[in-house]
């Protein structure tokens, strides 16, 4: 590859990884060139996506735009893909990828990158079982919804209770 056609590459790949805010690297070796299109189109379902891309550029692209991408340099030491999403949280993008991988031995999950830290497949798994952010902030919701509607319970309970009370203490009266 040119120089200069290695410098447009390395331009666009920036350009495309700037945004991302969490990434999985897995080894893709061993797997057939037909399973891991069945693996991208799986994953692009979800609007996640899969980047086959050579270490060497990789760490050519994080030391040109402070990327963080050096912090996981560690797990490069075999040719990896990148799963990523613009679109997606990265508890989605983490269960898309392990519901994948649970049904097929490859690709291997070497760790990630979320929420500004390294983390490894464990994490990656750990992650994968959270609820959704749609499903947290529902439960958040109700939290904050819960002791108002208890009180409001609370309040109905006592002002239906009162007439009754008022209708005892009237019968007790005249008899």
């Amino acid at each position: 590859m040119s120089k200069k056609l290695k410098t447009k590459v390395v331009k666009e790949l920036s350009s495309r990884y700037e945004s991302i805010d969490h990434c999985f690297l897995v080894d893709y070796r061993g797997m057939k060139a037909s399973e891991l299109n069945k693996f991208r189109s799986y994953l692009k379902e979800s609007k996640v996506n899969v980047n086959v891309i050579k270490n060497t550029l990789l760490k050519k692209i994080s030391s040109k735009k402070d990327i963080q991408f050096d912090r996981f340099s560690p797990l490069m030491n075999v040719p990896i893909a990148l799963v990523y999403s613009n679109e997606v949280d990265s508890i989605n993008t983490a269960k898309r990828l392990i519901s994948w991988t649970s049904k097929n031995k490859l690709p291997e999950i070497k760790g990630g990158y979320a929420e500004g830290k390294v983390i490894s497949t464990a994490e990656v798994k750990k992650l994968s079982q959270l609820p959704s952010r749609e499903v947290l902030l529902a439960h958040l919701a109700g939290a904050f919804k819960s002791p108002t509607t208890r009180l409001a319970r609370g309040l109905s309970e006592l002002m239906a209770k009162l007439p009754r009370a008022m209708n005892q203490y009237a019968a007790k009266k005249t008899s």
